[in-house]
């Protein structure tokens, strides 16, 4: 039985009966296309069923998932627990705070507002509740601070021994 291709064009008899690699591909192609056209229809025809079920067990799995919890317990057996955890107070130690020299004292009353040059230069403090300007010369002392030494810009102060430069504040 002979294949008669006399009334199919050249390129018709060259696929049935030819050895072109380019068409056999080209098939090849195809065929695979199909294939997976013809899967992903089935998936888009079959999900809403499954997506269905699968609602359905997801019900009967979190009924079982609390039927597994234990049993809860009294309050106090919480608070006892969280009241043992370092966060929530377990230590309570009180944090010691520094004590505060007589600088520090001097330097949260007084803000150095200006220095007046002349023979001897002298420091202008002022309070910063704004009630008291203080006049002081190398020597002086005001609240048991003295004033060490008064320069251009700034002024040395001797708190119990301990040096402290206070420097002008504009305000």
């Amino acid at each position: 039985m002979q294949l008669n291709l006399t009334f199919l064009s050249a390129t018709a008899k060259n696929f049935l009966g030819g050895n072109h690699w380019q068409a056999k591909l080209g098939f090849l192609i195809f065929l695979i296309t199909a294939v997976l056209i013809g899967y992903f229809v089935i998936l888009i025809v079959t999900t809403p069923f499954y997506v269905h079920r699968m609602k359905e067990g997801a019900h009967e799995q979190k009924a079982r998932a609390f039927q597994t919890l234990p049993p809860l317990q009294e309050i106090s057996a919480y608070q006892e627990s969280i009241g043992r955890h370092p966060l929530f107070g377990a230590s309570k130690e009180k944090a010691t705070v520094p004590a505060r020299s007589s600088c520090d004292e001097f330097k949260s009353k007084y803000q150095l507002a200006g220095i007046v040059g002349g023979a001897e230069n002298e420091a202008l403090f002022n309070s910063k509740t704004g009630k008291q300007t203080h006049f002081a010369k190398t020597g002086e002392v005001i609240e048991g601070v003295a004033i060490e030494a008064v320069e251009r810009h700034r002024v040395t102060l001797n708190c119990s021994g301990q040096k402290v430069d206070m420097e002008i504040e504009e305000t």
